[in-house]
């Protein structure tokens, strides 16, 4: 599903925690409609990709992801899944993420095969019944917001990643 949320407005950047609280509603609306959880594509490092997958696979929901802009509005949405308002969906919140950045190497793989495996996971996700909330911005123009703020794509890493997920937004169309 395609998911717009900007981080700005006329008063000028929008704090993260309320783009988190804007996540969450968007989540408690989409599990309304009977989906098993809620992911939101995430841009990420090779290590945070790697570590929140491991997270969830424990079983676990807490990923104490660190950064800026897309990964302080994660943070900021795990601080509210530790709350007791919106304890009964912590487990059913994920961050699905897209490996976009790295600081030292993709684990030996070239970026092309991470992202399938990316796409892989995605794809378990919507099998499983699960929505993804494809996560577009006033800068994407549009687009997904993955790899555009901190590090430049190639054209032909950004055309797959956006091809890839308009693919499963026309494949998993919303319920």
């Amino acid at each position: 599903m395609n998911f717009v949320l900007p981080f700005r407005n006329s008063a000028g950047v929008i704090p993260s925690k309320d783009q988190a609280r804007t996540i969450l509603a968007k989540v408690k609306e989409v599990l309304e409609l009977g989906y098993a959880g809620v992911a939101i594509t995430y841009s990420a490092n090779f290590q945070q990709r790697n570590k929140i997958r491991d997270t969830y696979a424990s079983g676990q929901w807490q990923t104490y992801t660190q950064g800026a802009n897309q990964a302080d509005v994660m943070r900021e949405l795990e601080v509210f899944l530790d709350t007791m308002e919106f304890e009964p969906i912590r487990y059913k919140v994920r961050m699905a993420p897209i490996t976009t950045l790295t600081y030292s190497d993709f684990g030996g793989k070239a970026q092309r095969e991470v992202v399938e495996e990316d796409f892989a996971y995605l794809a378990g996700l919507l099998t499983a019944g699960w929505a993804v909330l494809g996560w577009i911005n006033d800068l994407s123009s549009g687009r997904y917001a993955v790899g555009g703020g901190v590090v430049k794509l190639s054209d032909e890493m950004e055309e797959r990643i956006q091809r890839g997920l308009a693919d499963f937004a026309k494949q998993y169309p919303k319920k």
